[in-house]
């Protein structure tokens, strides 16, 4: 190096110029606002910048430019065949900027701390198919992008560069044309890897290839995905144009928000996206997201995703070749994403090829029509996945032809009224189908789909309710091998009926409790006359369990007197909030939630409004609207032609004071009491094995049977078994004596049909309360629980909580904890069993640790004594929680 100056080094109009070694510590001002810097060509040819190292410059630290005439025909003077190579900047606005130039080469330089890109490739030349070259380059430190292709750019070739640290995307391609961006290392950057947007100018004919990108750190409000192609504006703007013809070929996305994102600010996605041979493995929410309305310009297959947290695709279907395998990478937490391989893989801490134990489903899983003839031999014919298909790093393929069928095992079957969802596991990747129907040995109907995965699930919609269906599974890999399973059968759950009295909830003012002898159970709430006008001030609040996943109908029996006193907002999970105008009447009715919306109060816009609720717990709200307005009960049914006339029975277990109870002792006497209904009128009672509810079932086998009459209040509280034996049982109340269950004028205490709750009898065991966490955020330095009034709730290490009690032992014993059948856990996430509410590690815990597999495992002691135990759950990577635990007294 030469001594240090403060010139900046201007060179203009000139060729064969070269600054070689030179050390400028800080770039100065050439007197015009356009000219800043420490080394800047302008309108140079055939020049060299080579080993010159700019420490800072009040803008570029090295600018390679040329300038357009001011007046018309605005001729523009272009840079051409310059050099800049082995030479670092240091701070700068930019630390190398490519502007009005071609056949440019910026190669082998280390870019840092610039305050906003580290490389700026701006309104380049586009002659004779030429490209400028932005190769081996080191970027790190820098406040906005590592690399921007910009405004007019394009013929780049971005290649073989490694970003790390950027605070806005790795690389940018923004309003620019015909580059490509493959084989670079980005990772450890803010917002996501690689963005393709537009604006004014069309951006198409844009290549993103081979690249590997991971650990992306994500920021509020931002994409934070491995690669993200954004259409920007609406359809009504002139500059709404997109992108078009955009390849995502060959990459590797790990630990991202989103592996590839396809975002429109219309309602059709860009224009031909094409993803291909790229593998995406653990990401928080989707493995491919387009938030578009259309996917019909998404060209999707042969990718691997694996471990996304939401799922492997929104608004996009799988397609052909792609696969949900763990790829098997070598050690991605430090950055090695070779594909392991018995035939061999290379190693690039030694520069040799060394051989695994096993090999990755991603060998040989590419588009078949793809280039291939880099990949070392063996190579099976086949493109790899991820960033090193169909180069000289490629993993080798095993050469012993594949002959043998996948073998299936673990078939299950989750039942609902009107669908299923069926789940089988293979020891190779391959496709899946179900066959299915009414009768035994005959299968009419189908669901096939063509992802190869190991863990095979496919969901059978359009199902009758009540209804036994057989069906087999088939599976078959990419060889052709296939194997089908023997007859496996399933009935369907009855519809759902859920009977809620509207006060058995907490509520917040303005409603309040009032008695009425008319109302079910005596009792309704309201917003009383004379409040006024205050718009979901007051709110009552349910909790519901959906047991079958579908469409549902809210009834409620209600009173509203004028059009001034008729209405409530209702909402479900926080989302849509609906204005129910409710019908006028002198007398309860039963009226079912609709939305005013753009009709008016004799006929809404949404009648009735229509709730599609996934199984498990939902959050009701009804909210305040306008005063005077009554609700006594509520009916949740997913039976759409069910229309309520009267108050239904209800039902409950309870002790011998009528305190609702449902867990009992073998030497205790459970006592029922089931009001509404007809006064002094002849009821059978059933005491009958756990079961399937629904309209019409034949109530046998029971256990006991015992008539009774209700008294004049249409009440029956009596015992009914003493020193039950041990199990689970459903209570039913027969209140026509017809011996069958029917859902209008009949209760049941099954948990599947509210109101009342499954007996259950105990002897020196164990008592489990249901914990439900929800979707919870991926945190490390987080505990997650569930309080007493089953709020999902987050604390720090050492702290008291309010955690609910998942587990009391009745009597003494010691606790031995165990991994049933499902036992999907996130990598590193923890489940602690503690026998105190204080989110310490400490000796009298058991621990349960996702593996490398994301399957939960225990970690050291797996015994506890204890009489009340805690759950809290450490979040540490995205994915399912899905794991039963189970205890044993010993």
């Amino acid at each position: 190096m030469t001594t240090p100056t403060s010139t900046t080094i201007y060179v203009y109009n000139s060729s064969n110029v070269n600054v070689l070694s030179l050390h400028i510590k800080s770039g100065s001002d050439r007197d015009t606002s356009s000219d800043i810097g420490g080394v800047i060509y302008n309108e140079t040819s055939y020049a060299l910048i080579y080993d010159v190292y700019v420490e800072t410059a009040p803008r570029f630290c090295i600018e390679v430019c040329g300038w357009k005439e001011s007046v018309n025909p605005y001729t523009v003077h272009y840079s051409h065949d310059v050099y800049v190579i082995n030479s670092r900047t240091y701070s700068g606005i930019e630390g190398i900027e490519v502007t009005k130039a071609y056949r440019i080469h910026v190669r082998n330089n280390f870019v840092t701390n610039p305050s906003i890109e580290g490389i700026k490739i701006e309104a380049t030349k586009e002659p004779d198919g030429t490209y400028n070259y932005f190769k081996y380059n080191l970027i790190q430190d820098t406040g906005s992008e590592g690399l921007i292709i910009y405004s007019g750019a394009g013929h780049a070739i971005v290649e073989n560069n490694e970003i790390t640290n950027a605070k806005q995307w790795g690389i940018r391609v923004y309003m620019a044309s015909h580059n490509i961006v493959r084989k670079n290392v980005i990772h450890d950057v803010k917002m996501g890897g690689i963005k393709v947007r537009d604006n004014n100018w069309f951006t198409k004919n844009n290549t993103i290839q081979n690249n590997i990108i991971y650990n992306i750190i994500p920021v509020a409000g931002y994409p934070n995905a491995g690669v993200w192609v954004n259409r920007y504006g609406t359809a009504t703007e002139p500059y709404a144009v997109d992108p078009s013809d955009t390849y995502i070929i060959g990459n590797t996305i790990y630990n991202a928000t989103d592996g590839i994102k396809i975002e429109s600010t219309r309602s059709d996605a860009p224009n031909n996206t094409y993803i291909r041979n790229n593998i995406i493995f653990n990401v928080t929410n989707y493995g491919i997201n387009n938030t578009a309305t259309n996917y019909s310009l998404i060209h999707i297959s042969y990718n691997n995703i694996y471990n996304a947290g939401l799922g492997n695709y929104n608004n996009t279907p799988a397609s052909i070749g792609d696969i949900s395998a763990n790829p098997l990478f070598v050690d991605p937490v430090n950055g090695d994403f070779h594909l392991k391989s018995v035939a061999g893989r290379y190693d690039p801490s030694t520069g040799t090829w060394v051989s695994d134990s096993v090999t990755s489903p991603c060998i040989d899983a590419g588009n078949p029509a793809d280039d291939y003839s880099n990949e070392p031999e063996p190579n099976g014919g086949l493109i790899n996945l991820g960033a090193y298909g169909n180069t000289n790093e490629a993993s080798k393929s095993p050469s012993t032809p594949d002959t043998t069928p996948p073998f299936i095992s673990n078939v299950q079957v989750n039942v609902q009224s009107t669908q299923a969802t069926i789940t089988w596991q293979t020891d190779e990747l391959a496709d899946s189908i179900v066959k299915y129907g009414k009768t035994s040995g005959s299968y009419s109907n189908q669901e096939y789909s063509s992802l190869l995965t190991t863990s095979h699930s496919i969901t059978i919609t359009n199902l009758q309710p009540s209804t036994t269906y057989y069906f087999v599974v088939n599976s078959t890999d990419a060889s052709g091998n296939s194997n089908e399973s023997s007859e496996y059968s399933f009935t369907t759950r009855g519809l759902e009926y859920m009977w809620i009295e509207a006060e058995e909830t907490a509520t917040t003012p303005d409603f309040e409790l009032t008695y009425d002898p008319s109302a079910s159970n005596s009792t309704y709430i309201w917003i009383p006359e004379g409040i006024g006008w205050n718009p979901g001030k007051g709110i009552a609040t349910y909790t519901i369990n959906i047991d079958s996943a579908g469409n549902y109908v809210v009834w409620g029996r209600v009173l509203a007197t004028t059009t001034l006193n008729n209405s409530f907002f209702v909402q479900f999970d926080d989302g849509d909030e609906y204005l129910w105008t409710i019908k006028i009447s002198n007398n309860w009715t039963w009226d079912a939630v609709n939305h005013w919306g753009s009709g008016t109060e004799e006929n809404p816009e949404i009648d009735p409004v229509i709730f599609n609720l996934t199984a498990g717990v939902h959050t009701l709200k009804i909210k305040q609207r306008e005063d005077g307005t009554k609700i006594d009960a509520l009916i949740i049914t997913n039976d759409l032609s069910f229309t309520p006339t009267h108050i239904p029975p209800k039902l409950i277990s309870c002790d011998e004071n009528g305190v609702e109870k449902d867990v009992f002792t073998t030497d205790e006497t459970i006592y029922i009491k089931c009001t509404n209904l007809t006064p002094n009128y002849n009821v059978s009672i059933y005491i009958v094995n756990n079961t399937n509810w629904y309209d019409g079932k034949t109530i046998t086998p029971y256990i006991k049977q015992i008539n009774t009459t209700a008294d004049e209040n249409g009440v029956v509280f009596i015992p009914v078994w003493s020193n039950p034996d041990q199990g689970y049982y459903d209570i039913v109340v027969d209140a026509n004596q017809n011996g069958k269950y029917n859902v209008s004028i009949d209760a049941v205490d099954n948990v599947s049909a509210s109101p009342g709750v499954t007996a259950t009898v105990t002897s020196t065991q164990i008592i489990i309360n249901s914990l439900n966490f929800g979707d919870i955020v991926a945190n490390e330095s987080a505990y997650y629980y569930v309080n007493n009034t089953n709020e999902v709730k987050s604390v720090g290490e050492n702290q008291m909580t309010d955690a609910k009690v998942f587990a009391e032992i009745i009597g003494d014993g010691v606790v031995s904890v165990s991994i049933g059948a499902n036992k999907s856990l996130p990598y590193n996430s923890i489940i602690y069993l503690d026998d105190d509410n204080v989110t310490d590690v400490d000796s009298t815990i058991v621990v349960i640790k996702g593996n490398e597999n994301s399957q939960a495992e225990i970690v050291g002691n797996n015994t506890i004594t204890a009489e009340k135990l805690y759950v809290f759950v450490k979040a540490v990577s995205g994915g399912e929680f899905n794991v039963d635990v189970v205890l044993t007294i010993s």
